[in-house]
């Protein structure tokens, strides 16, 4: 028997598109020398701690790939690049804490990193990049055959850990040659999963107020806790019509219904070959049957990705394989039956009322293909 005790946002990745700087050269002035203080010794240091729009930061000595400056405090983290990049690239990237979404709300801590956002330049564009939506459940880890995950996930595999060195001399009673059963990983990229014993995680880290937490929701202090995680990229998301924070807002509900309904389901194995009628397992029906908002349903489209290019490449080959074809001997080759088919068989194909009708048709197609209802 599982329970819910915990279920929402657990990151968020916003990138803001600027016009301009409101900062000015004394407050870059600022970050820089903040970060030559970072520098200034081998191991981390106080020395780097500046005010930035009324907010206190920390000014890591290095950057990141494309943002040569990074700040970070206990909510968030934010990287910077002076130069202005463009229309469609930000020169700003945030990502939210788990710990500020989880004790804010996911929709405050979102709110108050665009509001500060705001202080720093002018904002253009800001959309989200990745979020990582999670519910965490009352009980013990579940073990299941490969098989049993109904999923679009190309890659599906369980996780392992070694077992501690007290428990050396039980080692052969488990499987994997001795190694602990952590959970599942599913998916790659765009849109990936993670199934996990969230509790055996706190217990090992610095995030222990997430015992907290799940008292206030029923947690009897003892029993494991496990997670179902979704990460879902700016690709998927651009797929799912998730833009902008009122996207997110508007259809977090719908997301995780998707992910656990459409994406991925796990069932009791039966001899039927036909996998979607296969019945849930206990485990899923309680991850199905939680809420995060409005039940939404949103589809999910793909962008077919096309090069002209590589189409003419092709084209080019087979008029050459077509000249060829009809070339009598290496001295005389086909080049006027060629030119003929270009001149006039292809001009009056293209005239028809079946190409119109086949172009239109196949722009819908191209244009937006739908993945999954």
């Amino acid at each position: 028997m599982y329970k819910n005790i915990l279920a929402g946002v657990d990151s968020i990745y916003f990138s803001f598109v600027i016009e301009q700087w409101i900062l000015n050269e004394a407050d870059w002035g600022a970050i820089q020398c903040a970060k030559e203080m970072a520098q200034s010794t081998r191991w981390d240091n106080d020395l780097s701690y500046i005010n930035l729009a009324g907010t206190d930061f920390k000014v890591n000595r290095s950057g990141r790939p494309y943002y040569e400056y990074q700040l970070i405090n206990g909510d968030n983290n934010i990287c910077m690049h002076k130069e202005l990049y463009g229309d469609k690239t930000p020169n700003i990237l945030c990502r939210i804490s788990s710990e500020a979404l989880w004790s804010k709300g996911w929709i405050t801590a979102a709110l108050e990193i665009k509001t500060f956002a705001e202080k720093l330049a002018i904002i253009k564009d800001c959309f989200i990049s990745q979020v990582d939506i999670a519910s965490d459940f009352e009980g013990t880890m579940p073990k299941y055959d490969m098989e049993q995950f109904v999923t679009y996930a190309r890659k599906k595999r369980p996780v392992y850990k070694m077992k501690e060195k007290q428990n050396v001399k039980n080692l052969m009673h488990d499987n994997y040659y001795g190694h602990r059963h952590k959970g599942y990983d599913l998916g790659t990229g765009a849109l990936y999963c993670t199934i996990y014993d969230k509790s055996y995680e706190v217990e090992n880290s610095c995030k222990g107020w997430f015992k907290e937490a799940w008292k206030l929701n029923g947690w009897n202090s003892e029993n494991m806790v496990v997670r179902v995680e979704f990460q879902v990229q700016r690709v998927a998301l651009k797929e799912l019509k998730i833009n902008s924070l009122k996207d997110l807002l508007e259809n977090i509900g719908g997301l995780w219904y998707y992910c656990t309904h459409k994406w991925l389901k796990i069932c009791e194995k039966t001899k039927d070959k036909n996998k979607s009628r296969w019945e849930l397992t206990e485990f899923w029906e309680t991850v199905q049957s939680v809420v995060m908002g409005a039940e939404t349903h949103i589809n999910r489209f793909r962008q077919r990705q096309y090069k002209i290019e590589s189409m003419l490449k092709t084209t080019f080959g087979y008029i050459k394989t077509i000249g060829a074809r009809q070339s009598v001997n290496y001295k005389v080759l086909g080049l006027d039956y060629v030119r003929d088919i270009l001149r006039t068989r292809i001009t009056d194909f293209m005239n028809t009322e079946d190409y119109l009708q086949e172009i239109k048709r196949k722009s819908y197609k191209f244009a937006e293909m739908k993945v999954h209802n």
